[in-house]
């Protein structure tokens, strides 16, 4: 056993106070469960300001439950030894933060029983190794608690207000419209006006290292990293129109037709005139059929003069965006699998309402 407050510990005292670290947090960061062990008095007078072995044992017992808890693991009759195997598949970095703080707990707990027969104080050298063990284990805890925080019922209603279900929204957007290859593209701003970023709406949920959101984090990076091959190759693809003459040649004929017969119409709207053929280019891109009139400036010359603009498109030009699109789409459906899952635990955690996310209202395709 050790002692606790006596002259062990007394050579240490001074950086314990510096540092704000009190013996009782270190051996177990769960402060409350500390006080609820010893709030029935002392077991017996020889236990009394003493902690043993079992203690270390109950301290490491809760953090591997702890553990288990965030990281989703149905634990039922688990052997603590089948719970620690399951979180090394489940989530290696946070196995490998309870192994730390584990050892760091052991090595504290050993220098403490080496030192605990004999009399007086702690040499220099062993004051020192003291102070190692203790800023070891605090510095093993911190992380463990960081990674395995779970929000409290207010954090959770945020959390699922302010980020999890906008995301949902936008994602019960996206999927259909990469679904279709409806890309939304815009040449002027060489952006999608629907499938764009989605980890601005997680800001709050990424600043946090809890194990509870690192699948989230791992698929919203993956999710912007694919927009933005999208967008590339779209811009490629948007460019190689552009540039293709036959392509140019067919939507400049069309154009004169059209003034000829509209005098008064311009299609390019709001664009310079020769931004027609990126119009065009964008139109095709995006797989726009006939557009309702009035929605738009070219919804008159788009659908009287669509069928032969499309029939002279090399369809090789259409091709470099589909394989990132279709990549893009598989993030999406794993991570509304996952926003979903989060939001659900949340849920049944806390006991609160979901407010289920509904579909935006989003642009035609064109």
């Amino acid at each position: 056993m050790i002692p606790r407050g006596r002259g062990l510990l007394s050579m240490a005292s001074a950086f314990e106070a510096r540092s704000g670290i009190r013996i009782a947090e270190l051996l177990c960061y769960d402060q409350k469960l500390m006080a609820k062990k010893h709030s029935k008095g002392p077991r017996s007078p020889r236990d009394a300001g003493f902690i043993s072995e079992s203690d270390v044992a109950l301290v490491k017992e809760k953090a591997v439950l702890r553990a288990a808890e965030a990281a989703g693991l149905e634990t039922g009759l688990m052997a603590r030894s089948e719970i620690v195997g399951s979180l090394r598949v489940r989530n290696p970095e946070l196995s490998q933060a309870l192994q730390g703080f584990v050892q760091a707990l052991d090595a504290w707990f050993n220098f403490h029983l080496r030192v605990s027969n004999r009399s007086g104080g702690l040499t220099e050298r062993e004051n020192e190794q003291l102070i190692d063990f203790i800023q070891r284990k605090e510095g093993s805890r911190e992380r463990l608690v960081a990674l395995t925080v779970i929000p409290g019922r207010e954090m959770a209603r945020v959390w699922i207000n302010d980020s999890l279900n906008p995301i949902l929204e936008r994602l019960l957007a996206e999927i259909p419209r990469l679904e279709q290859r409806a890309w939304t593209w815009r040449f002027h701003t060489r952006e999608c006006d629907v499938i764009f970023a989605l980890a601005p709406f997680a800001q709050l949920i990424l600043r946090t290292q809890t194990v509870i959101a690192a699948s989230l984090r791992e698929l919203l990076q993956e999710h912007d990293g694919r927009l933005l091959e999208l967008l590339a190759k779209l811009q490629e693809a948007q460019q190689a129109l552009e540039q293709d003459g036959v392509f140019t040649t067919k939507v400049t004929e069309k154009l004169i037709a059209h003034r000829a017969r509209y005098p008064t119409d311009r299609p390019w709207g709001a664009f310079a005139e020769d931004r027609i053929i990126p119009l065009c280019a964008q139109y095709i891109l995006n797989g726009t059929e006939d557009v309702p009139l009035g929605t738009t400036t070219m919804d008159k010359f788009w659908n009287e003069n669509r069928g032969e603009i499309a029939s002279v498109v090399d369809v090789r030009r259409l091709e470099p965006p589909r394989p990132v699109g279709d990549q893009l789409l598989s993030v999406c459906r794993r991570l509304q699998t996952e926003v979903e899952r989060l939001r659900d635990r949340l849920v049944r955690l806390h006991d609160i309402a979901s407010s289920s996310a509904a579909p935006l209202s989003v642009p035609e395709r064109f």
